[in-house]
């Protein structure tokens, strides 16, 4: 112990980590590969309409948000919380009214 004492005080004394390339070369095939998968979904999700993009979230899922998945399926976050309204049942009679007489 009183051998290493002073090479606990010396500069640059810690040891670097011993990396292993072959577990850092798996890592980045699998990054790349998750990188393509994502790319890959991202560009179909976006080639269907909103409403069926809307349906497809989870809001339920632990794994990813529901920001997340809107950003994922390239739609807002306020669609997918927005619900209409509708018409009023007097917009709706003055509608028919204002027909009736025009048309």
């Amino acid at each position: 112990m009183l051998e290493g004492a002073s090479g606990v005080f010396e500069r640059g004394g810690m040891k670097a980590p011993e990396i292993d390339k072959e577990q850092v070369k798996k890592l980045h095939a699998k990054i790349g590969e998750l990188a393509v998968a994502n790319d890959f979904f991202v560009t179909k999700a976006q080639a269907v309409e909103r409403q069926v993009r809307r349906k497809v979230i989870e809001p339920a899922n632990t794994h990813l948000s529901i920001g997340k998945q809107c950003q994922l399926l390239s739609i807002s976050r306020l669609s997918f919380y927005y619900q209409p309204k509708g018409e009023t049942a007097m917009n709706l009679m003055l509608m028919r009214q204002i027909d009736e007489q025009f048309l």
